[in-house]
C-alpha cells in the first residue's frame, strides 16, 4: 500500500473513531438514532430522504457499522500481505540458492569432462583474438584451447557464484 492510501485510510479510521458509536438506526421521522444496545438513544441526524429512496437511508445508517469492518479487512489484508511477502522472498532466497548451486554443479560437471577429454590431434588451430574476425589470428593447439575452455568456465562459475553471494 502507498503513503498516500495510508494516510487516507488513517484519516477516515480518525473519522470513524470520533463518530458517535453505532450501531445507528431509524426512526419512524427518518432521524438516525446511535442505539447502545436498547439503552441509550441519540439523535446523530436527521435524514432528509428527499430522493424517497430507502437505500440512501440505508446506506447512511450502515456506514456506522459497514466503515470499521472494511477498515478491519483492509488492515487484515495488510497483514496477510506482509506474511505472503515474507513467506515468498524466503521460498525465493532457497530457490536461487539452489539455482546457484545446480548451475555450480554443471560448470563444475563441464570442466571436469573438459578435463578429463583426451585430446586427439596436435593440430594448430587459428582463430581470431578478441573475438573478432578482423583482428590478428593467434594459432593455437587443441591443448591450448582445451585449458581456455576451462578457464573461462571456471571464471563464468565464480563470476555467477560471486554475484548470487551479492
Amino acid at each position: 500500500m502507498d503513503d498516500a492510501t495510508r494516510t487516507e485510510l488513517e484519516a477516515i479510521k480518525k473519522r470513524v473513531e470520533a463518530a458517535t458509536e453505532g450501531p445507528w438506526s431509524a426512526s419512524d421521522n427518518h432521524f438516525v438514532i446511535a442505539d447502545h444496545e436498547g439503552r441509550d438513544f441519540h439523535i446523530v441526524a436527521e435524514i432528509d430522504c428527499i430522493s424517497g429512496r430507502d437505500e440512501d437511508e440505508q446506506f447512511i445508517i450502515h456506514s456506522r457499522t459497514d466503515i470499521p469492518r472494511l477498515l478491519s479487512i483492509i488492515e487484515e489484508q495488510e497483514r496477510d500481505n506482509a506474511r505472503l511477502i515474507e513467506t515468498l522472498s524466503t521460498r525465493a532466497e532457497r530457490e536461487m540458492e539452489m539455482l546457484v548451486e545446480v548451475r555450480r554443479n554443471a560448470f563444475d560437471e563441464a570442466i571436469g569432462e573438459l578435463r578429463t577429454t583426451p585430446i586427439l590431434s596436435d593440430d594448430v588451430y587459428e582463430l581470431p583474438q578478441g573475438g573478432t574476425i578482423a583482428e590478428i589470428r593467434v594459432p593455437f593447439t587443441a591443448a591450448g584451447f582445451k585449458e581456455l575452455a576451462i578457464e573461462r568456465l571456471e571464471a563464468a562459475r565464480d563470476a555467477e557464484s560471486k554475484e548470487a553471494q551479492s
